[in-house]
């Protein structure tokens, strides 16, 4: 005698049903981690969006100086409201910097007031003078404490 002589399997119907229940609730895990891992990664990346060539370096007010070994940097805001600025001073050797609307200057720059102040939107420009003398300079925006991408350079040209 057979074990399972007289048993029937399960119907085609309640097979479709568990096949689609099984798919559905795979979908449903698949997006309770996936939209919130994109709405992060969007949020992220939106925020700098306007932060694209909003700010410049001026070139003709920029340079450098051997003999006394300071970087003369004037920063120039288009239309957008700047919450900090990085700056990347090159040579032979490179030196990066975080400046806070407010917050105290890094001991190697100076301006115009003891604490940090930012240039305004809409053309607004601030000179930084960095101690040491930089031919190259790399200025970028900041959001939300991140740094946002595709930054501004310039080759700074020998002080008169």
């Amino acid at each position: 005698m057979n074990l399972f002589s007289g048993k029937k399997g399960v119907s085609d119907v309640i097979a479709t049903v568990l096949l689609i229940l099984l798919t559905l609730t795979a979908i449903g895990v698949l997006v309770a981690i996936l939209i919130p891992f994109v709405q992060k990664s969007l949020e992220d990346s939106g925020n700098c969006l306007d932060a694209l060539e909003s700010i410049e370096i001026v070139h003709e007010d920029s340079c450098y100086s051997n003999s006394n070994s300071n970087t003369k940097v004037v920063i120039k805001a288009k239309n957008i409201e700047i919450e900090g600025l990085y700056i990347i001073a090159e040579d032979s050797t490179s030196k990066s910097f975080e400046l806070i609307n407010g917050k105290d200057y890094p001991s190697e720059i100076t301006g115009s007031s003891l604490t940090i102040t930012l240039p305004q939107k809409g053309g607004g420009e601030k000179n930084y003078t960095i101690t040491g003398a930089y031919k190259k300079i790399v200025a970028g925006i900041m959001k939300n404490g991140k740094r946002c991408p595709n930054p501004v350079e310039d080759e700074l040209k020998l002080c008169v």
